[in-house]
């Protein structure tokens, strides 16, 4: 988990940079929101980030810059979609995704899991949230700059 942190801080920095400053707020100021990883922390942080839409003043959360881990790079992928300066929306999107489900629905743990890797190649099936990535995300673009990092359990890279 540490290495995946410091692989999206060392990827945001290099972002604010006095190279990229010319994107940047009057203020001068980077701002980057990150997404950690850990399938249940996905809806949890999405209660977070509307908590902070709701209380704080709308110019601190124009993000520069949104990384993501595993189920935050879902979540990364999905705010990266609004423009800059419409956090409230993506924020108050992406809480209408998560309300009323559980990750357990995005994910289905294989019939064969007691011999995963053998049959096949994880413990659970992402099907259903690739259903809903597709429906979402379809052939948008990206409106800000980010990172994601993810994982091969079966070769460790």
């Amino acid at each position: 988990k540490r290495a995946g942190w410091l692989s999206t801080l060392a990827a945001a920095a290099a972002v604010c940079n006095d190279a990229a400053r010319a994107v940047l707020d009057e203020d001068g100021k980077c701002r980057i929101l990150s997404f950690r990883g850990g399938g249940v922390h996905g809806s949890y942080e999405v209660g977070v980030l509307n908590a902070l839409v709701e209380h704080m003043p709308p110019e601190e959360l124009r993000y520069d810059y949104v990384a993501g881990v595993s189920i935050g790079a879902v979540n990364a992928s999905i705010f990266s979609l609004f423009e800059k300066g419409d956090e409230k929306s993506a924020a108050k999107f992406m809480l209408n995704l998560w309300d009323g489900h559980q990750t357990s629905e995005f994910f289905e743990l294989r019939k064969k899991w007691a011999i995963a890797g053998f049959y096949e190649s994880s413990l659970a099936d992402n099907a259903k949230l690739r259903h809903v990535l597709r429906d979402i995300m379809g052939d948008k673009d990206f409106k800000r700059k980010m990172s994601i990092i993810s994982s091969d359990l079966n070769s460790g890279q």
